[in-house]
């Protein structure tokens, strides 16, 4: 330890302005003193920085007799440690029963003390993986200690309409392709309550929602894609970049919706008949199975509003479709149907999910129909019905894909959902510069644009006149080309205007003079305008 006085050109040549002596051990303390000390007002500073002090410095000031009882308390042992990012440190002494804790550390050099000597066991608690779940620290010899993060967490959801078994997350790291499969996953909602009647509990209702995590390499990249037997998912699958420098949070988000079938028989039974459906119109891959033993077959799950070709093959096999038979045709939900007759009578509903609609109780006369539903042609597209007294008439509409949608998802850059955003789809080119789309996102921040036509190219983007929040987003827009299917993926970050924001820095140096240090910023537009911490 050493002394210093508080006005050096006072202190005389003796000390010539410090002393430097050496605390000489005396039982469970040490003792020091300083001979030959003038007149004045000192410092009396240790420098011992592996331990905890109550006061490393005390005021002293020496008059017309000698000074004692000067104390300086230890406290602890101090931990130095060095890490990537910012975490909750949790320790526990090996020996002693009690002696537990945690310190919120930040990112880069931190220092702290343990209240008791001996050996730690320290364990990182965060969003990032360190090199060792488990740390060592030795109060007797004590040096640096560094964390690395070496892989960070992220997460994702997966909502369904309807609960299933065997809904997998496959997660392909784009660095070395090697796949990843997380699942099967189970529900993440909560139970329903138990009627205390009959002790049953009641069936649950959808959105039923799906969470999975998964430890990421810093800089990794990964494509997330989700599969069931029963379900089709929206994306498809999504590309996720692992910068590593802050917690990613929830990165991917899915909805997964119930997809048809095509089921049908071989007659007579044979087992091992290729089945293959391809979908007319539309660059898909082709989907095969084989037949069962009792020639059954089902092939699915397939997007709902295409056309399909089923052809059947076997060596040594000729197979032809039944007479009468035909390849089955989606039910179309959601067509609005038009019916407006004599008497000012006027209807418009909406076909159920197995595609049929009834209006009961008309009354003789003539109606007109007419079927309407956007990215769809119907034959026929209107229709004269004239209905009898005590009759009924079933009639069949089909209906033909013609527009297609865009599918995609705003988020935030922390991967937080942007609801309420408009993405709009502006056509170019010959013939198509005059369409152009729109759609609002969801609270999940998922949208929709429909009405694309095929063989346009479309600029997808955020309106910016509407969107007064928003300052821009990456891309800033992205161009598609619709063929015969819809386009999914088409994912936005979207940034909002910042009003304020915090600025911060670390400063380096010895611990002495970090109290005397201040911190000014000035605005560069006004210099005399300053904000002093």
């Amino acid at each position: 330890m050493y002394i210093t006085p508080q006005h050096p050109q006072n202190s005389g040549k003796q000390l010539n302005n410090c002393s430097l002596i050496m605390v000489k051990e005396s039982g469970k303390e040490g003792i020091f003193y300083f001979e030959n000390v003038m007149p004045g007002k000192y410092k009396a500073i240790l420098m011992h920085d592996t331990w905890c002090w109550k006061e490393k410095t005390i005021d002293i000031e020496v008059t017309d007799k000698d000074l004692t009882g000067i104390k300086f308390i230890q406290t602890g042992y101090i931990l130095k440690c060095s890490i990537s990012h910012e975490i909750k440190l949790h320790f526990a002494h090996e020996k002693k029963v009690g002696t537990v804790g945690s310190f919120n550390l930040n990112k880069g050099k931190n220092r702290f003390c343990l209240a008791q000597p001996g050996v730690y066991k320290l364990t990182p608690d965060s969003c990032h993986k360190f090199e060792k779940d488990i740390y060592t620290y030795d109060t007797s010899s004590p040096e640096l200690l560094t964390l690395t993060a070496v892989k960070h967490l992220i997460e994702g959801s997966v909502t369904t309409e309807e609960a299933v078994q065997d809904l997998a997350v496959t997660l392909l790291s784009l660095v070395d392709k090697t796949p990843i499969v997380l699942g099967p996953l189970t529900i993440e909602n909560k139970s329903p309550p138990v009627d205390s009647k009959d002790n049953k509990a009641p069936q649950p209702t959808g959105p039923f929602v799906y969470k999975f995590s998964h430890w990421a390499r810093t800089g990794e990249k990964l494509e997330v894609s989700v599969s069931s037997k029963e379900l089709l998912f929206s994306p498809a699958k999504t590309e996720v970049a692992v910068l590593g420098d802050t917690c990613a949070g929830e990165v991917a988000k899915f909805i997964g919706k119930r997809g048809v079938f095509i089921i049908g028989h071989i007659k007579p039974a044979i087992m091992g008949v290729n089945i293959t459906v391809t979908t007319k119109g539309v660059q898909a891959p082709s989907v095969s199975v084989d037949s069962a033993a009792n020639g059954g077959f089902k092939i699915g799950p397939l997007h709902k509003g295409n056309d399909y070709e089923v052809t059947a093959e076997k060596h040594g096999y000729v197979f032809v479709k039944q007479d009468g038979g035909r390849q089955s045709r989606d039910c179309s939900p959601g067509v609005v149907l038009s019916l407006s007759g004599d008497k000012q009578y006027r209807s418009n509903n909406i076909t159920q999910e197995n595609g049929t609609i009834v209006f009961p109780e008309l009354g003789p006369g003539k109606y007109f129909l007419r079927s309407m539903m956007k990215e769809y042609q119907f034959e026929p597209a209107s229709q004269l019905i004239e209905v009898l007294e005590g009759t009924t008439m079933n009639i069949t509409i089909s209906g033909k894909r013609v527009a297609f949608s865009c599918y995609g998802q705003v988020t935030s850059l922390n991967g937080e959902a942007e609801q309420g955003i408009i993405v709009e789809a502006m056509g170019e080119g010959e013939g198509c510069s005059l369409f152009q789309e729109e759609s609002k996102t969801d609270q999940e921040g998922l949208y929709r644009i429909r009405g694309l036509q095929p063989k346009c190219t479309y600029v997808i983007r955020l309106k910016t006149e509407v969107n007064k929040h928003i300052e821009r987003s990456a891309p800033k827009s992205r161009n598609i080309m619709i063929e015969n299917s819809d386009f999914t993926g088409v994912n936005i970050i979207a940034f909002r205007k910042m009003n304020q924001m915090d600025i911060s820095g670390n400063v380096v140096c010895h611990d002495d003079y970090l109290s005397t240090l201040k911190i000014h910023l000035y605005r560069d537009d006004n210099v005399d305008s300053q904000y002093t911490q």
